[in-house]
Parts: structure tokens; sequence; C-alpha cells
């Protein structure tokens, strides 16, 4: 995939989108976002898998599964378990933000 772009529209007060490439083409992105439904707001995580290529792009998605797997929780246990489970890989660069309304 040359780019991946993405675009959210959950109510009149939040909208979102977002655009990311590889380093090069034909290479694997370690670019990952996730936006979720949370009660009360929504969790944005964004979610950069450390290099480039095929590690960077797994490490990525084991973050973005943690992620969307406990969104519920507070933000320190998501960066817990983040960490826990990207202890074998390259590892990640990652900011999470919990809005509420």
């Amino acid at each position: 995939m040359a780019e991946e772009t993405a675009a959210g529209d959950w109510s009149p007060w939040f909208h979102y989108a977002v655009a990311t490439r590889p380093r090069s083409a034909g290479a694997e992105n370690g670019d990952r976002h996730l936006v979720v439904a949370v009660p009360g707001g929504a969790l944005i995580a964004v979610i950069d898998g450390l290099g480039h290529g095929r590690e960077a792009a797994a490490a990525a998605e084991i973050a973005v599964r943690v992620v969307g797997d406990h969104a519920s929780e507070p933000l320190p246990a998501l960066v817990r378990r983040c960490h826990e489970a990207l202890h074998r890989t390259r590892g990640a660069a990652m900011t999470l933000s919990l809005l509420t309304w």
C-alpha cells in the first residue's frame, strides 16, 4: 500500500483525518492510528513503530491491538500494557489522548 488515509465523523463536534505513507515505495508502513469511542468521549492513539518496514509495522500493529482491546482502561494502564506487549519487538513511540464531552 503506497498510502493510507482515514477519516471519521462521529458527531457535529468531532471530525478527524489521517494520512500516512511508507518511507519507500512498496515498503510496509509502521505508522498507525486508532480512534475508539469510549463512554463519554473518544480515545485517540497515534503510534509509530520504530524504524521502517515489516518490523516497524508489526510493532505498531501490536500496540493498536492492545490499545483497542483495553480502550476503556486509564491511560497509564494502556501504556503499561503496550510496554509489556512490545517488549520483544523493536518498540514504538506513541501518543494517547482521551477526549471527553
